[in-house]
């Protein structure tokens, strides 16, 4: 595992060892958090491998840097996306989206991702037609 993440990373065996410790010990101070009743909404790791902590407001952002993680206030975070997810999910379960590949939260770009392989289907057309009335928190991504 160590050596085939050095060659994804292009980085040497101890290098790629650094990382996932200093991963690991990040998602440890996350878990913290929790136990420290600090909400947070969602985290993820950034190319860099820094865990950057999605923070409901300023306030708590100022103590998840405290506790020595970086923090963003984004838009949305992950409730709300998980909301939109469920309204994608929803519609998919009243008319099926033949031709669309897939859908899914993504945390870094705090949007709903919605990958589109034709959009030739009725259903397509329908879920497109939601995804598109929810705004800035759905990407669509044609193509895929």
């Amino acid at each position: 595992m160590v050596s085939a993440l050095a060659t994804t990373l292009g980085v040497s065996e101890d290098a790629a060892i650094e990382r996932l410790d200093a991963q690991a010990e990040q998602q440890n101070t996350l878990a913290s958090l929790g136990k420290k009743r600090i909400a947070t909404q969602g985290a993820f790791f950034n190319k860099a491998g820094t865990l950057v902590v999605n923070a409901p407001d300023a306030k708590t952002a100022d103590r998840i840097e405290d506790a020595g993680l970086t923090a963003r206030v984004p838009a949305r975070g992950e409730s709300a996306l998980n909301a939109v997810k469920a309204k994608l999910d929803a519609q998919a379960a009243r008319q099926t989206p033949s031709g669309i590949a897939a859908w899914s939260v993504d945390l870094p770009s705090d949007t709903v991702v919605v990958e589109v392989a034709s959009d030739k289907s009725a259903g397509a057309r329908a879920f497109l037609k939601q995804a598109k009335s929810l705004g800035k928190a759905v990407r669509v991504v044609e193509g895929k």
